[in-house]
């Protein structure tokens, strides 16, 4: 999961330190993510988690991609 949400973030034009920090996040790019997110991974993101420092790093965007992606499960 870790390798395709980084390989989203490359489509969209957001940059990453090799760290795994997110480098270049602006409001457009991180409504990007979202959207691209829940079309690859068949989710919506609830709106509790719109918000952009949520998504600072891979590590966090993979935690709330699982966390939907339980949820949905579990439906």
């Amino acid at each position: 999961m870790k390798e395709k949400i980084v390989e989203l973030l490359s489509q969209i034009g957001i940059a990453t330190s090799n760290n795994g920090n997110i480098v270049n996040l602006d409001s457009i790019n991180f409504i990007r993510l979202i959207v691209s997110l829940e079309q690859e991974f068949l989710i919506t993101i609830e709106d509790e988690y719109f918000r952009i420092d949520y998504f600072l790093n891979i590590d966090s965007i993979v935690f709330i991609v699982e966390k939907h992606l339980q949820s949905k499960n579990k439906e």
